[in-house]
């Protein structure tokens, strides 16, 4: 596969560490979105998560085969076009909304914060009421990179 957004984004140190976290503790769950053209996959999404793995390639891991979906687009100017499009957040979070979601679902916010790149709301007053309380999951250990179904590359 490669790489089809160029100097787009980046992968900031921090950001790269959630990253792993997450792909480590949760595999590879959601498909790289591809573009099939001149007998070459593009990426259109899924950037970030490559360039973790080659980095944990080359550490020492081995990366099983990644699941892919196939994009549509008649040609290179569309298919970027369509990686601004994937790149979007139309739909917004409040700290409230946020804080709901994660009370109902029985999710720890420190344990998420660990893998998800939360956005950045005021709930630092919602960490220290769980340092407090003591509320906390126990660190989930393994070092394998797991997929879930579809295609694969």
């Amino acid at each position: 596969m490669h790489p089809l957004q160029g100097g787009l984004k980046t992968l900031p140190r921090e950001k790269y560490k959630k990253l792993k976290k997450s792909i480590l503790r949760h595999g590879i769950s959601f498909p790289f979105f591809t573009w099939k053209h001149g007998g070459k996959l593009y990426i259109l999404d899924g950037h970030q998560r490559d360039k973790a793995l080659l980095r944990l390639q080359r550490i020492g891991y081995k990366i099983p085969a990644l699941p892919i979906d196939f994009i549509e687009a008649k040609n290179e100017t569309e298919a970027k076009e369509k990686i601004l499009l994937l790149s979007s957040q139309y739909g917004e979070m409040t700290e409230e909304s946020l804080l709901e979601y994660i009370k109902g679902a029985d999710l720890d916010l420190e344990d998420l914060e660990e893998t998800v790149d939360l956005p950045t709301l005021n709930l630092e007053n919602k960490r220290a009421d769980r340092r407090r309380t003591g509320r906390r999951r126990g660190k989930k250990t393994g070092a394998r990179i797991s997929v879930s179904g579809h295609r694969r590359v």
